[in-house]
């Protein structure tokens, strides 16, 4: 509660009367290394933190000096103190809401300590947010998530192509039996192990359109990024023409799109080492799109695989080895 309460009166004029507390802040700050399995623990470095941030703002070099180990400990790539997954899947709704705080005021204030290695563990952290059970951690995990897009670290696109992995993997680590099912039983949405297919859904739009102002470049990579992951079995559960709205939503002219980028979307789908559902309903999704540019790409596909003579040596139980990798 102490804590709580410093984070909220230690501000503007009134940051030079905690000054003498820094060290008790970082102590408790400092808990997460030796007690980075306990959530509560966390949590309490999370609000330790974010007093301590505001200190960071002050223009004394003692101070900032002092704080060092606030930054070596949030950018510990080995350790993740506070975006581990035991963290993550245990934390308390307060604890998120202090993670939001935290994250923000990193990327808004220390942008350049990140660089793609150490930010990867935050971003992960974002999409767990965007797939929290509770609406409100939600809603803020959408704000954060515009926040670091603009933080000035990295290329916007980078951080969305980044995320969106992170979400697939959580997507790919559901349970099958929860791929198609939108209602889950009562109290199983609080498991990161069970989350309906409309939050993850919620997630995905609100990564693809997490900026506003998007030149017409990235609008067309972005529609190549999210080609395969919008047909994912989750999502196309709830929409099957999902990649169709986002053509649409960025005034895409999807023939001449898909023309142009014929090459690069039929590879997508037709040179992949692995063959996944995504990618099935991603040839489906072309062919319904654009019939006449792909049709003889895959026809073409289709003659070559059964033309190679290994073919023949191709079990039952190779078949079902496939099914399963």
């Amino acid at each position: 509660m102490y804590l709580q309460v410093a984070a909220s009166i230690y501000k503007g004029n009134t940051l030079s009367d905690g000054i003498p507390l820094i060290d008790l802040f970082l102590n408790i700050f400092q808990k997460a290394k030796g007690q980075a399995h306990v959530a509560q623990a966390v949590t309490e470095s999370l609000t330790a933190g974010i007093v301590l941030e505001k200190f960071a703002a002050l223009d004394d070099d003692a101070i900032s000096q002092k704080l060092q180990p606030v930054f070596s400990l949030s950018l510990d790539n080995e350790k993740q103190f506070f975006t581990s997954d035991k963290f993550l899947t245990s934390a308390t709704q307060f604890g998120y809401e202090q993670l939001i705080v935290f994250t923000n005021l990193l990327f808004a204030n220390h942008s350049r300590l990140f660089c793609e290695k150490t930010s990867r563990p935050w971003y992960r952290s974002i999409a767990s947010i965007l797939v929290h059970s509770t609406w409100k951690i939600r809603s803020a995990g959408k704000g954060l998530l515009k926040s670091v897009a603009i933080a000035g670290h990295a290329m916007p696109l980078a951080i969305q192509s980044n995320i969106l992995q992170d979400l697939k993997d959580l997507m790919n680590s559901q349970k099958t039996n929860a791929v198609v099912q939108d209602e889950l039983a009562p109290g199983t949405e609080k498991s990161l192990r069970h989350i309906p297919a409309k939050i993850f859904m919620e997630a995905f739009e609100a990564i693809v359109f997490a900026l506003d102002d998007i030149s017409e470049e990235d609008k067309e990579k972005l529609c190549l990024l999210t080609f395969i992951d919008a047909n994912h079995p989750i999502l196309s559960s709830l929409d099957q023409n999902l990649w169709r709205r986002i053509l649409t939503s960025f005034d895409v002219d999807i023939p001449e799109f898909l023309q142009r980028n014929k090459e690069v979307l039929t590879s997508m789908v037709l040179d992949a080492e692995v063959f996944s559902t995504a990618m099935q309903s991603g040839i489906c999704t072309l062919l319904e799109l654009g019939f006449d540019i792909f049709l003889s790409d895959m026809v073409g596909k289709c003659i070559n695989v059964f033309q190679d003579p290994q073919l023949k040596n191709f079990t039952n139980n190779d078949y079902g080895i496939m099914l399963t990798a």
